[in-house]
């Protein structure tokens, strides 16, 4: 049954009274992280005590940031059978001390899994010894959510940081030998020389795992409010960061032309069938492999983005003026 309203409760206060996933469920589902695989999903904490203006998560939790204790999250591990494992928490260096003990924790109990979790950039800056434990425990990549490439950008998404910190976790990662995964935010409004910087910006750095995604004004966040009067689209299967629901400066048709060469230029053909084939030697199934390729393809395909939408919405494109889109 759905509910037609949604009514708030009192938030869990302690998250290690919280049962156990029933993993028993999801085995021999084949879960992945690019090759990493058997890979396992922990949660070892919930919120963000951070405010960017596109994100869902702290209002979601109503701007609280809960922690299980560090006992509670090794006791997980040690149950858990797969090899990798990938923390889903927003935000894991929120609590460096907390971060610290969980990793002294698994270090003491000679745990040997490989690890990759999620931070912001000025954290991995700020806490390199602690980057430095982890990846002697097993850390193996960090997603990093630099979103922008100009210090305007990020200032526009309230993200509290500035492009210097985040080449400098790219090269605190770099020197530990820790892999990165970088997202960036393409906004609506990307002419062909933003587009362009943003490809510049990628490949001068070196970044080869990256993940692009469109500016989307999520209900209950802030750009949402910012935005509501300019959303051309009440589909929401358009509202999962890959369609803009916001006008482009680019005809949609160009948009998604250079939103596709983004990814034609980070990931070659060429190197993905090679590591892809790599990974068969060394068992990876070849089923998932040929998944994993026509995912590939399809995110590099502007088809792929644009049959989603109805005539109606494409009608309702009111292009932004002809100077930004040159």
């Amino acid at each position: 049954m759905i509910q037609k309203k949604f009514r708030s409760r009192r938030f869990i206060e302690n998250l290690d009274g919280l049962p156990f996933p029933l993993r028993v469920r999801y085995k021999g589902v084949g879960y992945h992280l690019g090759f990493q695989r058997p890979l396992g999903l922990v949660e070892t904490s919930r919120g963000c005590p951070f405010r960017c203006s596109f994100c869902a998560v702290w209002p979601f939790f109503n701007g609280t940031y809960r922690g299980k204790s560090p006992e509670r999250v090794v006791e997980e591990l040690l149950i858990l059978s797969d090899p990798f494992v990938l923390f889903v928490d927003d935000n894991f260096l929120a609590d460096p001390e907390r971060s610290m003990e969980i990793a002294s924790l698994i270090k003491r109990k000679g745990l040997k899994k490989y690890y990759t979790f999620q931070a912001r950039s000025d954290s991995i800056v700020k806490y390199k010894d602690l980057l430095k434990l982890w990846k002697e425990i097993g850390l193996k990549a960090v997603f990093v959510g630099f979103e922008g490439i100009s210090d305007e950008e990020l200032l526009r998404l309230n993200k509290r940081l500035r492009v210097s910190t985040n080449d400098q976790a790219i090269k605190v990662l770099e020197e530990l030998g820790i892999e990165l995964w970088a997202s960036f935010i393409v906004e609506p409004s990307f002419n062909l020389e933003e587009f362009k910087n943003l490809r510049t910006y990628v490949k001068s750095r070196s970044i080869k795992n990256a993940s692009f995604s469109v500016l989307t004004p999520l209900p209950g966040t802030r750009l949402f409010e910012e935005l509501k009067d300019k959303i051309i689209s009440n589909n929401y299967e358009l509202f999962d960061i890959a369609h803009s629901v916001l006008p482009t400066a680019l005809p949609l048709e160009k948009f998604y032309e250079e939103f596709c060469f983004l990814y034609q230029e980070v990931y070659s053909a060429g190197e993905l069938i090679k590591e892809g084939f790599r990974a068969w030697i060394q068992g990876f199934p070849l089923k998932g492999l040929l998944k994993m390729l026509l995912s590939a393809k399809r995110l590099s395909s502007p088809s792929f983005y644009l049959k989603a939408y109805d005539l109606n919405t494409l009608r309702s494109l009111s292009f932004l003026s002809p100077d930004r889109a040159s």
